[in-house]
This record gives structure tokens, C-alpha cells and sequence, in this order.
């Protein structure tokens, strides 16, 4: 079994090296080639194999020679081969002689080249220095092609420039303009240096210009002016503003242009005034019958046209600088334009004075004369902030207000004469009289005129005590001027109305306090004087008065009823009297004290009366009660204690 088993072990070994052979066209042509040694029939050249495309020659087809035909075959073959590749070696060769003649040729032509590019690499160095040399003058060239270009754009107007000078005023105009004005500022650095000529030349050229172009505004400006300003509101363009603007620097043309604003808006103002009398949903004129009412109407539409007129002009004048300082200022300009109007109010002023004097009555006249003499006071102030206290405005309200001071003074002399010389009849209710009432609704009418204005609460006291203390003094006087018939506490208790209805009307006002003061102290003393007489009329009714003198001066020693006004009896008959009256009247009757008007002055006085009546029979009381007076059965004489009084009479107890 092991002969056999190596056999085919044998066999699978080369069957699997011949497996891993690979097969190629090489192969495949020697396999071919050696078949043709053990072919039967003799190999012919037609039927002989070609290996690698080589023609092998034709070999013995002897069996018996096969494996020398074989190596002849195959030394054959390989000769051709090399014959073969001689020859075409010898082709490349050939052509690898012509490469190295080619090769040759470049050789020198790249020495030529190299002698060519060192020859232009010497000539390219020149030309370098050459190059550097050219573009440093050229940077100096460009250095001062752009200095002149500097200069002439710094000292020179362009072409476009000077056609802007030349066409309509603009924005862009002014802004050329401003150029030329800083060339001309500018030309002083040039005068400091080495080229006072060129600056001198320049200066002269750009002053031309300047003074052309300014003529050119100046033209504008006045049309401009007639123009626009010539409406009732006038809308100022921005571009007259700009001119008016440059005109600073020439105040001749300046002075000229506002000349000429003065004489457009004084005769717009005057047209406007005449238009607010006149026309309209609502003239000033149809208020004509009431002075106050007409009068205060314009001298508000005045007020109101001169803030108007103020923020219109003072558009003119922003923007102000040191460097060309300008004399005129806008409320020189208002007091020019409003001095026309001047003698038109005055007209209206004089107008309303002169229909008040003629259609109202005296008392009437006394108030508007003071309200409108307030009236023109207070805009004269008003107007003097805006236009100063010499505009001719003002000025001439001023004269108005002292004119209309002096009537209405003139007319309040009249009145306190009035009643000075008038014989006051008392009412019968003793009430404040109508002439009395009269004067102090006049003086209301006059108060309510300065609490409703805008003077500052500190300096009305000041202004109106004058006025204040030729009304009321005659007032606080005229309770002596009654009927001469008058019974002495009527006569009182009509000037305590009459203080009381004073210091009421007073109190209402905060810029009355210091008279308000004085009315109040004289109230007071009045009242202490009213309530000591009616307690010494009482003490004399109800026989107190004799009894209390006597006890005053009771002698040391002597009892008070060894007097005879003091005698137990009629001590008796006196206090009993007394008590019988409280008891039946639950009170004590004070003469007129029922027609006081105010109702704590009226309860002040019957509390005070009152209080002194029990004071006095209390002293009554206890010089009964004193064991040293000598009164028999104290008890009888005064029954009722002092306490039992005051709660009769419902006084408050010390």
C-alpha cells in the first residue's frame, strides 16, 4: 500500500505545482515552439511557430536529431534575436546621434542665450538705476504737482466755482462764498512767509470777488424782503437767512437791509392793526362801547404782535460772533416798526377815556378809570421786557397810565369830598348805609381788578395802599357824620356795621393783611367802647352804679350799711330788681345790640355785658355776705348766689 499511496502522492504534487503555473502569452508561445520538435511531419517554415514575432529557421525533422536541432534552434533563434535588436538598436542609434547633434546645438544656443542674458542682465542694471533715478523725479515731480494742486485749490476758485458765483443764489453759492472769505483769511499765512506778493495778488482777486458777490446778495436780499415779508406771517426761507447772514460782514448793506425790514413790517403791522379793528369774525371795534373790554383787546393784540414780531426778527440775528459784532439789536428794529403804531393806540385810548367821561355816571367812571389805568400799567411792564423801558410803545402807555392816574385820582378826591359832605341818614335796621355800600362795592370792583392781574403778590400791598387808604380812612371816619338825633349806642352799633363790613370786603384779599390789621384793632376798641357803656348804662338802670362807688370808698371802720344809698333795704330793693329782671327776661337786654350784623360780634357783646353785670353782683353779693357791713339776715337781702346768676345767663363760669 505505500508503493502506490507515494505514487499518487507524487502525481497530486505536480499536478498542483502545474496548477500554480501561471499562463501567459510568453509561455504559451515556448510551449508552442517546442511542440514543433516532436511533431511527426517535418516543420516547414509555413508551419513553424513564431516566438515574440521572431522568425526561427527551418530545423531537422530527423527523430533521431531532435535535441541538437533543439539547442541549434534555440541558439538560432536567439541569434536572430540579436540580430534583430542590432538592427534596431543601430535605428535608435541613428537617432540618438541626431538628439545628441540637437543636443549639441541647444548646448550652444543656450551658451549663446547665457552670453545673451548676462549682456541684458548688465544692460537691465543700468536700466534699474536708470528707472530709480527717473521715479525719484518723478516723486519730486508728483511732490509738486500736488503742491500747486494744493495751492490752487487752497488759494484759487475752480472753474465750476466761479460759474457758481456767477449763476443763481443757492446753497451752493454761499458755501463758494465762504471759500472765497477763507482764501482771503488764508492769504495772511502767505504774507507772513516769502510770498507776500503772491498773497497781495491773491488778497486783491478774492476781494473783487467777495465784494461782487456780496453786491449780488444784497440785490437779493432786498427783493427777498419785499417779498416775503410783506405778508402778515411771514415764512422766511432758509436761503435769506444764509444771506442775511454773510450781509453781517458789510454793515452798510446790513444797516440798508434792515432798513428796509423795518419799512416792510411797519407798514404790515399798521395794515394788520387796522385789519383787527375792522375785519374779522369778531373787530375790536364792536367792543367799542365798553372802554375796558376795548382798550383791553388791543393793547392784547399789540402784546401779542410784538412777541410775534420779536421771534420774526430774531431770526435775523442767530448765530451772532465776535468777529463782526453787530450794533443794531431786534428790539431796536421793534421800537422802529411799532413807532407808528404809537399814535394809533393813543387815539384809541383817548377815544375810550373820552366816551367813559361822557356816558358813565361817577361812581362807574371812578372804576374804569382805575381798571384801565391798571390795564395800561401792567402792559407798559409786559412790553418793557420784551422791547426795553425806552421803546416808544412803552413810552407811550406809560403816559397813558400816569394821564388816566391822574383822572381817576381827580375823581376819587371828588368822591371822598362827596361824602365828607354828605350827612349820612342811618337805616333804620342800623345797617351799613347805601353810601357806604356804594363805596365799597366800588372798592371791591378795584380789589377783584388787582387780584386778577399778574403783578407779583409782593408788590401789590405796595401799589394799591395809596389807593387803598384814600378809600377806606374816609370810611372808617363817616359813623361820625350821622344825624346829629342818633341815640350814642345806635350811633355805635352803626359804625361797628360799618368796621365789620369794611374789615369783610378786606379780608377776602391777601394783599390787604396790614390793613386788615389796623381795621381789626379798631374794631376791637370799638367794641370794648360799646360794651364798657352799655355796662355803665345798665349799672345805672338796675341802680348798681352808686352802690359800687360807695363800697369803692368805704371809709376804714364804717360799715357799707351805714350808708344810705346802701341801706339793707334798698340793697334789697336794687338786687332783688336785678334778680326779678333775669328771672323774667333770662337775659340782659343790651340797647341795640340786636342790629349788630355780625353774629360773633353781636354775641361777643352780650356775652362781655353779661359777664361784667354778674362781676358786679358778685361784688354786691359778698359786701352783704361781709359780717363787717352790718347787714342783718344777708340771706333776705341776697337770695341768690352769684353761681345762680351766671347759670341764668348762661355765662361761663372764671
Amino acid at each position: 500500500m505505500s508503493g502506490p499511496t507515494a505514487k499518487n502522492a507524487t502525481i497530486v504534487r505536480k499536478v498542483s505545482k502545474f496548477l500554480d503555473v501561471t499562463v501567459d502569452d510568453s509561455l504559451a508561445s515556448g510551449v508552442s515552439f517546442l511542440g514543433t520538435f516532436y511533431d511527426p511531419e517535418p516543420c516547414t517554415s509555413a508551419t513553424r511557430p513564431i516566438a515574440h514575432t521572431t522568425q526561427v529557421a527551418a530545423l531537422p525533422s530527423t527523430s533521431e536529431k531532435k535535441p541538437t536541432h533543439m539547442k541549434g534552434a534555440i541558439e538560432y533563434s536567439s541569434l536572430l534575436l540579436h540580430r534583430e535588436f542590432l538592427r534596431d538598436f543601430s535605428v535608435v542609434n541613428a537617432e540618438f546621434t541626431k538628439v545628441a547633434a540637437l543636443v549639441d546645438d541647444l548646448v550652444a544656443s543656450c551658451d549663446a542665450v547665457t552670453r545673451a542674458l548676462r549682456m541684458g542682465r548688465e544692460e537691465g542694471q543700468q536700466l534699474l538705476l536708470q528707472v530709480r533715478v527717473l521715479q525719484g523725479d518723478l516723486k519730486d515731480v508728483t511732490s509738486r504737482e500736488q503742491q500747486v494742486k494744493s495751492f490752487l485749490e487752497k488759494y484759487q476758485l475752480t472753474p465750476e466755482e466761479k460759474a457758481v458765483l456767477a449763476g443763481d443764489i443757492n446753497t451752493t453759492f454761499f458755501e463758494v462764498l465762504r471759500k472765497v472769505r477763507s482764501i482771503h483769511e488764508s492769504c495772511k499765512e502767505l504774507l507772513s512767509m516769502s510770498h507776500q506778493q503772491a498773497g497781495i495778488e491773491i488778497m486783491e482777486s478774492m476781494y473783487v470777488v467777495h465784494a461782487s458777490a456780496l453786491e449780488r446778495v444784497n440785490k437779493y436780499v432786498i427783493n427777498q424782503i419785499q417779498t416775503v415779508l410783506a405778508q402778515d406771517v411771514a415764512d422766511i426761507p432758509k436761503i435769506l437767512i444764509s444771506a442775511m447772514r454773510e450781509l453781517r460782514e458789510r454793515p452798510n448793506l446790513w444797516s440798508k437791509a434792515m432798513d428796509e425790514v423795518v419799512r416792510i413790517r411797519r407798514t404790515v403791522v399798521v395794515r394788520m392793526f387796522f385789519d383787527a379793528l375792522t375785519r374779522g369774525s369778531c373787530p375790536i371795534e364792536m367792543q367799542a362801547h365798553d372802554a375796558i373790554r376795548y382798550i383791553g383787546d388791543v393793547l392784547a393784540w399789540v402784546h401779542q404782535s410784538v412777541a410775534e414780531e420779536l421771534e420774526l426778527l430774531s431770526v435775523f440775528f442767530r448765530d451772532l460772533s465776535d468777529e463782526h459784532p453787530i450794533e443794531t439789536t431786534p428790539r431796536d428794529l421793534l421800537d422802529s416798526i411799532y413807532e407808528a403804531l404809537c399814535k394809533h393806540v393813543r387815539v384809541r385810548v383817548d377815544q375810550a377815556v373820552e366816551t367813559t367821561c361822557t356816558g358813565a355816571v361817577q361812581g362807574q367812571y371812578l372804576v374804569t378809570m382805575f381798571r384801565l389805568e391798571h390795564l395800561t400799567g401792567f402792559y407798559s411792564h409786559t412790553l418793557s421786557v420784551i422791547m426795553g423801558s425806552n421803546g416808544s410803545i412803552v413810552l407811550m402807555l406809560v403816559d397813558c397810565k400816569l394821564l388816566l392816574s391822574k383822572l381817576f385820582y381827580d375823581s376819587l378826591k371828588l368822591l371822598c369830598d362827596k361824602l365828607s359832605n354828605t350827612q349820612i341818614v342811618a337805616p333804620v335796621d342800623l345797617s351799613v348805609p347805601s353810601v357806604i355800600q356804594d363805596a365799597l362795592g366800588k372798592l371791591r370792583h378795584m380789589l377783584d381788578t388787582v387780584e386778577g392781574s399778574l403783578i407779583p403778590q409782593a408788590d401789590r400791598e405796595n401799589e394799591f395802599s395809596v389807593i387803598l387808604n384814600a378809600i377806606v380812612d374816609p370810611l372808617l371816619t363817616l359813623s361820625t357824620l350821622l344825624s346829629g338825633d342818633m341815640e350814642r349806642p345806635a350811633r355805635m352799633v352803626l359804625q361797628l356795621n360799618t368796621l365789620c363790613a369794611v374789615q369783610a370786603l378786606l379780608h377776602q384779599y391777601s394783599f390787604t393783611a396790614s390793613k386788615v390789621q389796623r381795621v381789626h384793632q379798631i374794631l376791637d376798641r370799638d367794641v370794648q367802647i360799646y360794651i364798657t357803656s352799655q355796662v355803665e348804662t345798665l349799672r345805672r338802670f338796675f341802680n348798681f352804679d352808686d352802690k359800687l362807688e360807695q363800697l369803692r370808698n368805704q371809709e376804714p371802720g364804717v360799715a357799707l350799711s351805714a350808708y344810705p344809698m346802701a341801706h339793707p333795704s334798698v340793697m334789697r330793693d336794687t338786687l332783688h330788681a336785678f334778680i326779678t329782671h333775669v328771672y323774667r327776661t333770662g337775659s340782659i337786654a343790651v340797647p341795640f345790640a340786636d342790629k349788630l350784623n355780625v353774629v360773633r360780634i353781636r354775641e361777643l357783646v352780650q356775652s362781655n355785658v353779661a359777664l361784667q353785670m354778674c362781676t358786679n353782683y358778685n361784688l354786691l353779693y359778698d359786701a352783704v355776705h361781709n359780717p363787717s357791713n352790718g347787714y342783718p339776715e344777708p340771706t333776705a337781702i341776697a337770695q341768690h348766689n352769684p353761681g345762680q346768676i351766671r347759670t341764668l345767663l348762661d355765662v361761663a363760669t372764671e
